[in-house]
């Protein structure tokens, strides 16, 4: 199959020889034969990419599909196949990251690129640019992505940095991934300092590159996955809300966006309970930060006012007071994502219009009943008890309500979340 157009750079990594290491590279021919198409996972007969000689497609719409990935490293292999192996050296893929002076923000374009080094398994260290500090690993997981067939050709490894915080931001593998918003909260994002994917048997290949990347896009901190037809398995349909302040493309980066999760992903969440709702439609929140409840204070830098935790603020006063004040002042909790306690897909326009139709029926049970918040604001504080806000969440009302919001928003066709 041929191949499209990308750049070409190399780089080489690690100098010296290693009484460890494996005395041999795996060439080519070494690898495991693929059996099934790394992007549908078919087993079929496989066309070479001409561009690499090493990918491998059941079509060119596999080839097409995988494009956005396979274009960073394509025609970069046969310039670094070209160069010198050093001796007990294997080939690397190394994701750099920003420059120091570069800034956490970045654009595609400006982002460092991945590129292909020659690695020795004790010289993992001098991977630390930009400080000091020794290597992790983070073990690749094939299951992680909940894949039936096997994309990688051998056991992988992640290293990076135990220590993070102090690290520039590493936008090549934002840059790869694919989607920024959707890997852990800015500004602290899941990858930070210089990232080199390793093979302790032999050269990581282009296959490889592939499953790399579907193991970022899967990882467990990040806020959903970036690419749900990458994974094969049983995924939960959200909401994700981002402040105002995390947004750093407006245009490209929605506020509030339907999401896929894991059970892997929601387990490394923090969960917060909304039971105020249970009779309405049975939802939860699931927040970024460790071990804070929503009364909890940290640094601006780690957290941000949400607009969108109204209903965890209602559901979270009335437990406690046994009222809500509004109108509601946002909580300082991030990101937020709302999930149906029932595994059932919450949809953006469900979020949406239970979120206006909580909001009304506060706004009758406060007396404020037609008001905006501006003008309630300058009312004055209007409370809701729990008694008198019970009897207006019911589920014939919220029907009621869902005919006339699908009416004014055009989804006339749309059935309701409580039918769902």
């Amino acid at each position: 199959m041929s191949a499209m157009e990308t750049d070409s750079d190399n780089a080489n990594f690690g100098d010296g020889e290693s009484e460890n290491a494996t005395p041999r590279g795996r060439n080519d021919q070494d690898a495991p034969s693929p059996t099934c198409c790394p992007i549908c996972l078919k087993t079929t007969e496989l066309s070479k990419c001409q561009g690499c000689d090493e990918m491998v497609y059941c079509s060119k719409a596999c080839q097409r599909k995988d494009w956005p990935v396979h274009k960073f490293l394509c025609k970069k292999l046969p310039v670094f196949q070209a160069t010198a192996r050093p001796k007990n050296h294997f080939r690397a893929i190394f994701f750099p990251a920003n420059d120091v002076g570069a800034g956490e923000r970045l654009s595609g374009a400006e982002a460092p690129k991945p590129e292909f080094v020659w690695y020795m398994n004790d010289k993992c260290r001098h991977c630390s640019a930009h400080s000091s500090g020794g290597f992790g690993g983070f073990k690749y997981d094939q299951a992680l992505m909940g894949h039936r067939q096997q994309v990688s050709t051998q056991k992988l490894e992640v290293l990076a940095s135990f220590i993070i915080d102090d690290k520039p931001r590493n936008s090549c593998i934002e840059a790869v991934v694919g989607n920024r918003l959707l890997m852990r909260p800015w500004p602290l994002p899941g990858w930070r300092g210089n990232v080199v994917v390793v093979s302790r048997t032999g050269d990581v290949t282009m296959r490889d590159f592939r499953a790399i990347v579907d193991y970022f896009q899967c990882f467990h901190n990040n806020r959903g996955l970036v690419d749900p037809s990458r994974y094969v398995g049983q995924t939960f349909v959200g909401v994700l809300i981002v402040p105002e302040a995390q947004i750093g493309n407006p245009s490209v980066e929605p506020k509030v966006q339907e999401i896929h999760l894991t059970e892997d992903m929601k387990s490394y969440k923090l969960e917060h309970r909304a039971d105020f709702f249970d009779g309405l439609l049975p939802i939860y929140v699931l927040s970024f930060f460790e071990k804070n409840t929503w009364l909890g204070v940290q640094s601006g830098e780690q957290i941000d006012y949400n607009r969108g935790s109204f209903l965890l603020t209602v559901s979270s006063a009335i437990d406690l007071l046994g009222k809500v004040i509004l109108p509601a002042e946002p909580l300082p909790m991030g990101a937020l994502i709302y999930l149906r306690k029932d595994g059932k897909p919450l949809l953006k326009h469900h979020y949406e219009a239970l979120s206006e139709f909580v909001f009304r029926q506060a706004a009758q049970a406060a007396g404020a009943k037609g008001l905006s918040e501006r003008e309630m604001a300058i009312r004055g504080e209007c409370e809701a008890t729990r008694e008198d806000l019970e009897k207006l969440l019911t589920k014939n009302k919220f029907r009621q309500f869902w005919n006339a919001y699908c009416k004014s928003k055009r989804l006339e066709a749309t059935p309701c979340p409580l039918d769902v």
